[in-house]
Parts: C-alpha cells; structure tokens; sequence
C-alpha cells in the first residue's frame, strides 16, 4: 500500500507547466514565493483578466491533483497539508474582502458599464513551509493543486493552473546542519601513565527549512581509519594505529552506534551533544616521542521525522 501512494504522488505531480499557469515556490524563509508563467499584469500574487462591458464572468475555484478545500481554502493534501492559498476577489486592482473566492464555489462579477480587470489575489497562509518534511518523490515536480477558471457567458473558459514548484528542491533541503565547536582536536602531549581525554562540543542546528516542530535525529560517527569495532589513530604512512574512544554521557560511540537525540520546537533551535574523547595510557607505551597520530571523525546526523 505505501508503494502504490508514492507512485500516485509522483504521477500526479508530473507536468509542464502552460504560460499563464500559477507557481508557488516554497523558499528558505518558509514561505511561498509567487510566480506566473508569461509574466503576470497585476503582479505575481494576482491572477487576473479582462472583462470587456456588459459581459458577466464567472469565477471558480476547483481542487485538482493534490489540491483539496478545507473550509473554502485552496489547500494541499497528505504530505503538502501545510500549504493553504487564501484567495481574495480583485476588481480593477483593488482587492474586494467584502466578496468571496472560496474554493469550490463560483463567484460572479456582473456585467461592468465599461471593461475591467477581474479576478483574485493570493495571500498564502504565513504559517511556515518545512520543505524537509516533503517526500523525496515530490523533489524536483511541479505539483498540481488546482485551478483558477475564469467563465464566460457564452460558455467559453480560461483555465489557469495552480501548481506547488518543487523543482529547487531537486537537490534536498538539508534539514539539520552541524558544528564543532573547534576545528580540531589535539591530546596534545599524552601521558603513558593515564588515559588522555579530550572535551568536545557538537552544535546541531535547526535550518529555517525544517520548520517549528521538535525534530528527533539519529547521530552516529565514520571514519576511514575505523576497524575492529573501533575508530583509530593512525600515523601518515598508516604503520602505527592507535584506537580511542568517543562517549556522550555513559553512551560509547563505537562505529555503527547511534546515539538519539533531539532538537527542541522553535524555529532555528539546537542540541548540543557533549563529546568526550579518551586516549589509553597504555595504547601508547613504547611510541617514539614526537610521534604524530591523526584522524578525520565525520558526525552524521539524520532527522527521523
């Protein structure tokens, strides 16, 4: 059942988009940047057009795709449920709150004396987009939500397509990013007789896309040097290799051990994971002095929702 809702998503977003068709671009804000293909006359949040005099037209506004109405809003569905489009009646460039554009429903701009531009305005709901949350099936798609029909009396229509451009995210919008809080870390000059250690402090930071909500990451450690269940110091021809050990708390973080953790609500919110590093007093006994040990540690976290 969960393969046959991803193809579903991804053949209902396939489609080139037609000149005049609405585009609604999540950005890094969060928010839904407004475009129209061949331009648009009142500017990119107004879809809108001429009724010449004594013509009466008709608007509607029609759920397609992955589009739905959810209390007279245009709106997504599923996985695309936090974009919402109010749409506000425009007459002559000015908008009229007083008149209705509700999704599902049809709106009639009677006969003017002379003609007129008429049509709506989009206010996108100012609630915050997370783009990490969309599905990677969606990625790169323009996604269909609707439409914008424009009626005559003779029966003759004007359809406009509303879609959701997803094609920045082709690439995949980090959610999480990450730092130390130095660049390296150096035992500096070790003790044969103790174990050596090393404080250290790792930053996991919220991007703008990943949204409001409390997000929980997997957080586990690779290197190239790892092996034998454990992660190495290794001299630069790679004959002398010295093992160490990586904790958080009580937690040892040996290669392929996931420490969980997660990232509090609040937009651009943290963790930051404490690090403790020890080197075996006895692991290196009988080393030259001035030898040099290195290694390269790669954290990598994953958000699992």
């Amino acid at each position: 059942m969960k393969r046959s809702v991803l193809i579903t998503l991804l053949l209902l977003s396939v489609g080139a988009a037609d000149a005049g068709d609405w585009m609604f671009r999540p950005v890094a804000s969060g928010r839904l940047q407004m475009t129209q293909q061949g331009g648009a006359e009142q500017g990119p949040d107004a879809l809108v057009r001429h009724q010449t005099e004594n013509e009466t037209l008709t608007l509607q506004v029609t759920p397609a795709g992955m589009g739905r109405c959810e209390n007279g809003v245009l709106s997504g569905s599923g996985p695309l449920a936090a974009v919402h489009i109010p749409l506000v009646p425009v007459i002559r460039s000015i908008a009229q709150p007083g008149l209705s554009a509700r999704c599902g429903e049809s709106l009639r701009f009677d006969a003017p004396a002379q003609s007129q531009l008429v049509g709506v305005k989009a206010t996108p709901d100012t609630g915050r987009i997370a783009t990490a949350s969309i599905p990677a099936a969606l990625a790169g798609q323009r996604v269909l939500l609707g439409y914008v029909n424009f009626i005559e009396t003779n029966g003759g229509m004007a359809s406009n397509a509303v879609y959701l451009d997803l094609t920045a995210l082709s690439g995949g919008v980090p959610a999480v990013k990450a730092t130390f809080d130095r660049p390296a870390l150096r035992f500096g000059e070790v003790n044969v007789l103790r174990n050596n250690l090393y404080a250290a402090r790792l930053t996991i930071n919220k991007t703008p896309e990943a949204g409001d909500a409390a997000l929980p990451y997997e957080l586990t450690f690779e290197s190239r040097q790892q092996r034998e269940n454990s992660f190495q110091l290794k001299d630069t021809q790679g004959e002398i290799s010295v093992p160490y050990q990586i904790k958080i708390g009580s937690h040892v973080m040996t290669p392929g051990a996931v420490y969980s953790g997660i990232i509090p609500a609040g937009s651009a919110t943290a963790s930051i994971v404490g690090l403790n590093f020890s080197l075996s007093g006895k692991d290196i006994s009988g080393l030259a002095a001035g030898t040099r040990l290195t290694d390269t540690l790669t954290a990598v976290i994953t958000p699992t929702s």
